[in-house]
């Protein structure tokens, strides 16, 4: 079974090989084309505690693969969160990197840029409730195992 994507993102498919070269299982790719980009269906079912370690180690794994700089893109072309084209410089600073790079440009299109441009890398580091993976949801098989989606 199959699921196909109608205009995906221009690096979905780069991005896709990448996060898997790194060590996460994702969809396979079947297809691509311009405006197109067919991937293996994933059925979905609940996360064993046995899979819950297997996505632990497996995003440990993709972390330690690492990039080279902050904002490296897995192949040139378009940025887009959503449906957002973002530019996407690399840096070397985290903090400075995602502010300026992701939050504050997003921020600015909805009006909210003075109260996003306050934080910044001279804020003390501290823990933040809510937050995801940033490759995306976790899904998982019907055998409980997870699955990079």
């Amino acid at each position: 079974m199959s699921f196909v994507k109608r205009d995906p993102a221009p690096l979905e498919a780069a991005g896709l090989r990448w996060l898997a070269d790194g060590g996460a299982r994702v969809p396979r790719i079947l297809a691509e084309s311009p405006g197109r980009l067919e991937l293996e269906r994933i059925e979905t079912g609940t996360l064993s505690p046995s899979g819950e370690e297997e996505l632990g180690r497996m995003l440990a794994e993709l972390h330690a693969a690492g990039a080279p700089r902050f904002g490296s893109l897995p192949a040139p072309g378009r940025f887009l969160v959503g449906r957002c084209e973002l530019e996407s410089p690399e840096g070397d600073d985290w903090n400075d990197y995602y502010l300026q790079h992701r939050l504050l440009p997003l921020a600015r299109r909805v009006g909210l840029g003075a109260e996003v441009g306050g934080y910044g890398s001279k804020r003390r580091p501290s823990r933040r409730p809510g937050c995801t993976v940033t490759c995306g949801p976790a899904t998982c098989s019907p055998d409980g195992t997870g699955v990079r989606g």
